[in-house]
């Protein structure tokens, strides 16, 4: 008698990268500029001063990187993420208190430091640990994730901001990213196969025991490719600025919708680099 296929555990991992990327990631990134007009018209500083949040969330991200890449490829990657993830929803949830620019960037940089590490890193080095076959396409799943929450939240949050204002829902949205993300990290998450005593996705088929050594780290590879970087900063570039266009010219919170179209290149990149062997596991 055939022995019962068990359930692969990589599947709820990869569910949880989903909405880490989801809840994690896109209000920072794609629902970021629905703040920019009621925070400056109340607080009286000019677009350009509150741009800069977003410019140095950025940069600290990118000057942590290396720092956090190297983390999240240790034993302790797991307490790592949930600190992270932690420090991610309580610095978000701080940008309801900010009254000042300078208020605003500090709280920024603490944003960029732990988005760093409780976004898109741990998720693309968690895939790379747990799937060997089909990797990019699973990869370009995970990633997805931020498209579909950004446009499931931009017209949550748009009504939250025009009808509770734009303190309470950073602080509504902080609360629940913290309730929601952080449990989930804690009980579902598991830094390798091994951890649940089973074997990567494809594993058995692979047949290379020191592939999968070196495939652990194959995710950082594509930080060296520079077409792929630049890549990336040009997709990224529309989601500051639509929104806030929208809003000027009478278009509604509910019309924002149509900036997260362009989530179709979260499924284009990481399936590119995956094709063009650069590493299977970055998408920046």
């Amino acid at each position: 008698m055939a022995e019962k296929k068990r359930f692969f555990y990589g599947w709820l991992i990869l569910l949880t990268c989903i909405l880490i990327m989801g809840l994690g990631y896109a209000p920072l990134v794609s629902c970021a500029s629905l703040f920019t007009k009621p925070v400056t018209e109340d607080l009286g500083f000019t677009r350009s001063g509150y741009a800069l949040v977003s410019t140095i969330a950025a940069l600290m991200m990118a000057f942590m990187s290396p720092f956090i890449g190297k983390i999240m490829s240790k034993p302790y990657m797991h307490k790592a993420l949930v600190v992270c993830m932690i420090g991610n929803c309580l610095a978000y949830y701080c940008y309801s208190f900010a009254s000042t620019p300078p208020q605003f960037y500090v709280t920024a940089a603490c944003i960029g430091f732990f988005e760093c590490g409780s976004t898109m890193i741990p998720v693309s080095v968690l895939i790379t640990n747990w799937f060997r076959k089909k990797r990019g396409l699973v990869m370009s799943i995970a990633m997805v994730g931020s498209s579909i929450g950004g446009t499931i939240l931009s017209p949550i949050i748009g009504n939250l901001i025009a009808s509770q204002g734009w303190r309470f829902t950073y602080k509504a949205v902080g609360i629940t990213r913290l309730v929601i993300l952080v449990p989930l990290v804690l009980l579902v998450i598991r830094r390798t196969p091994a951890d649940m005593g089973t074997k990567a996705y494809g594993a058995d088929e692979e047949g290379e025991t020191g592939k999968a050594r070196k495939t652990e780290r194959e995710w950082n590879v594509s930080l060296k490719k520079a077409h792929v970087l630049v890549l990336c900063i040009g997709m990224h570039a529309d989601f500051s600025h639509c929104s806030r266009h929208y809003t000027d010219t009478g278009l509604g919170y509910g019309c924002r919708i149509c900036n997260h179209h362009s989530g179709l290149h979260r499924l284009l990149v990481p399936v590119y680099c995956h094709s063009r062997k650069i590493g299977t596991g970055t998408y920046l």
